[in-house]
């Protein structure tokens, strides 16, 4: 009876005192892979508690927070099991440190869940910094109920921003391959001053995806439609556009005016820096250029475009007198130039 008192009063030390949450953590710090520093903990496992700072790593990969707090709802232990009401953070950063390079490809990813089941009613970061080896990304104001574990991940009615663009999503994702997607996301930008809105919907899985959309913004509207291969090269397999309504002015004062209706296939190569494709073009407002309109009627051509060229191979357009035929390319990686071989026909000087 002795030890049973005594084995439970440790225990009870141990989540209801910030002396014995410093100790759990401490030693799960010396008895397992898991490397975690604290400081300024408040708080214990009955009731809420947290951190100023905390540090966390673990197979290559470190993660620091700040004025970290949570509440503990409930936990079981068969399956392991933890339910927060609330996760809250100034700061959250992830870094996963690249593993080295080895001479044989690597197996194809199985696996991307997490061992026990994890929720939280509120996750609250001000601001979430991702790094994988390269750029890191921030994110700021994210707000989600989320829930994780060995059959998945899923993210209910959250709220993120990314510089000036902000986000509606919801999400679900697969813990194992094919790592089955569904996802609607409503983005709101601004494009030099503009306000523009997309509406996103992702289906099947990581491995063969196809995202659906429409946008709006600035007097124009279309569709897009996108299909992904997340493990391949390029990911990005094709992208196909319908936009209307788009009138050059609205973006640049001395531009001339039009009523643009844009419709494309493209593909981007292998290195994701360059995408290429067949465009077309209707102009339902030609005019001469004395009246700062286009004098286009409609137009059809193959694109290929990068960070320093655009390039107009097979161009055939139709007039407001006459039709042209012929090449384009236009330089503006350092200032603007362009060359062009056209052949005009019918068309009065």
């Amino acid at each position: 009876m002795f030890l049973v008192v005594v084995i439970a009063a440790t225990v009870g030390w141990l989540v209801g005192t910030t002396a014995g949450l410093n100790t759990l953590i401490a030693l799960v710090s010396r008895f397992s892979p898991v490397k975690i520093e604290a400081t300024g903990t408040v708080g214990a496992l009955t009731r809420e508690f947290g951190f100023a700072e905390l540090l966390v790593e673990v197979n290559g990969t470190r993660v620091e927070a700040t004025d970290l707090r949570a509440l503990l709802r409930a936990w079981h232990w068969r399956p392991v099991r933890l339910d927060f009401e609330h996760l809250t953070a100034a700061m959250l950063r992830v870094d996963v440190k690249p593993g080295p390079k080895k001479e044989q490809p690597s197996p194809p990813l199985q696996d991307i869940s997490v061992p026990v089941e994890l929720s939280a009613t509120r996750l609250a970061l001000d601001e979430l910094t991702l790094g994988f080896g390269g750029s890191p990304v921030t994110l700021s104001a994210l707000q989600a109920k989320v829930a994780a574990g060995p059959w998945g991940y899923r993210l209910e009615q959250t709220q993120v921003a990314y510089g000036a663009q902000k986000a509606k999503l919801a999400l679900e994702l697969g813990g194992t391959r094919p790592f089955t997607v569904q996802a609607d996301a409503a983005v709101s930008a601004a494009l030099k001053d503009k306000a523009v809105r997309l509406n996103l919907r992702a289906k099947g899985s990581l491995v063969d995806m196809t995202v659906d959309g429409d946008v709006s913004g600035a007097g124009s509207s279309g569709t897009f439609s996108a299909r992904i291969g997340s493990f391949d090269t390029p990911a990005v397999k094709s992208l196909q556009l319908d936009v209307s309504g788009i009138d050059p002015r609205v973006w640049a004062a001395a531009a001339p005016s039009a009523d643009l209706t844009v419709k494309a296939q493209l593909a981007p190569n292998e290195a994701m820096n360059e995408i290429s494709g067949a465009v077309q073009i209707v102009n339902g407002a030609p005019g001469t250029i004395d009246a700062q309109r286009i004098p286009v009627r409609s137009a059809r051509a193959r694109i290929v475009a990068n960070a320093s060229e655009l390039k107009v191979d097979r161009l055939v357009a139709e007039l407001i007198q006459g039709s042209a035929q012929g090449d384009f390319a236009m330089q503006y990686e350092k200032g603007i130039g362009w060359q062009t071989n056209a052949r005009l026909a019918d068309v009065d000087p």
